[in-house]
């Protein structure tokens, strides 16, 4: 994989990795509850396991540990992972806080939500 970030494309890099390779970042900012890890699990049951789990290459999860919890209350041995590789520690410690924090930081457009909740409703 290139170095260079204006060419490196980390989408095509989706790995599947045994969870037990997986581990948590010792200083993760995030708390994720009983609660939201039921939420998870059932958003894993519903969906399947569609948003990788970024990591280090040593398998430090960067982004995903919520994830990774959820997935392995529910047996699942193999997860889908982004390793990243291109970025330095300091990079990658950004890129936790960041990848946290930018998803708070938008607004949601309640008029387009209440279509779209309204259409699901009407498909049930």
């Amino acid at each position: 994989m290139s170095k260079n970030m204006n060419q490196t494309w980390v989408a095509d890099h989706v790995v599947l990795t045994p969870i037990n390779n997986l581990n948590a970042y010792a200083q993760n900012n995030r708390i994720h509850n009983a609660a939201s890890i039921d939420k998870l699990k059932v958003s894993i049951a519903t969906f399947g396991y569609v948003i990788p789990v970024l990591a280090a290459a040593d398998g430090t999860i960067i982004a995903g540990h919520g994830r990774v919890e959820a997935a392995k209350t529910r047996g699942i041995a193999n997860i889908p992972v982004v390793v990243v590789d291109h970025l330095s520690d300091p990079q990658i410690r950004a890129l936790r806080i960041a990848d946290n924090k930018l998803a708070e930081l938008s607004d949601w457009n309640e008029a387009a939500l209440h279509i779209e909740l309204g259409e699901l409703m009407d498909l049930s």
